[in-house]
């Protein structure tokens, strides 16, 4: 799929390599050249600052890349060829939708983040295991929620419920798909850079990362229009050529 229609992945190395160029140029130690604080020995903050900001516009695009890769995947699968200027304009169209899950997510996590970090405030080492710990369950058990929300239902809550109750009912012909922990190594990237040494090999890492998320999402697509909702690629061919092909017929207990 990506030989046949590449502009997905160059797209995805766009946007990994504009979120983790600012982790080339992190000032050390944390926080020099603020205040009172020591200088920097290495690092520079004025670029790092300047990196932070040009990546605000990728990052906002980025949250509806998450809905427009899977529908790019399915329609691929449904015999249709979108063109680069298509994933512009679906992005965009994803956006509020996926804004939408990712705060349901947040105030979904809340109950469960609070405590790990109060109960681990005097250690952060403590602290990122245990932060990773959950976020690798959650990210098993949101595989098949982006996929429900990009081809099947508009509504949040309606996805997420859809996702939990398709990953329960393949389990374990979804073990696999489910456990795959790229979007894991790519928030310990994120949150603990220790891990992996030195600033440019985070980069890397999460740059790699974000892109096998990406090629597995592939299949995880694939298998949700099979065995979820099979209607989505007939909805897709219908769509083709339309101005919004983000059609929805499905929910839960349909």
């Amino acid at each position: 799929m990506w030989k046949a229609a590449p502009a997905l992945p160059l797209v995805g190395l766009v946007v990994a390599a504009f979120t983790f160029a600012p982790q080339f140029v992190l000032p050390e130690p944390s926080g020099c050249g603020i205040g009172t604080q020591p200088a920097c020995t290495s690092g520079s903050q004025p670029l790092f600052v300047l990196l932070t900001v040009v990546g605000i516009p990728v990052s906002l695009f980025a949250v509806g890349l998450f809905g427009a890769e899977r529908w790019w995947y399915a329609s691929l699968a449904a015999g249709n060829a979108p063109r680069p200027a298509d994933l512009w304009r679906v992005s965009w169209s994803y956006f509020w939708r996926f804004l939408r899950l990712g705060l349901l997510v947040v105030l979904l996590s809340l109950p469960v983040v609070l405590p790990i970090l109060l109960a681990t405030r005097d250690s952060t080492n403590a602290r990122s295991i245990a932060l990773a710990a959950y976020f690798f369950v959650l990210d098993i058990a949101l595989t098949f929620v982006t996929p429900a929300m990009a081809l099947s239902t508009d509504s949040a809550w309606q996805a997420l419920k859809l996702g939990v109750v398709a990953l329960d009912r393949l389990w374990p012909q979804d073990a696999l798909y489910a456990v795959v922990p790229p979007m894991a190594f790519t928030i310990v990237a994120r949150a603990a850079p220790t891990v992996f040494g030195s600033r440019a090999v985070t980069a890397l890492a999460g740059l790699a990362a974000q892109l096998l998320t990406m090629f597995f999402a592939g299949a995880v697509t694939l298998l949700y229009v099979r065995e979820v909702d099979p209607d989505s690629l007939t909805r897709l061919r219908g769509a083709q050529g339309a101005q919004s092909p983000l059609l929805y017929a499905y929910g839960p207990g349909q």
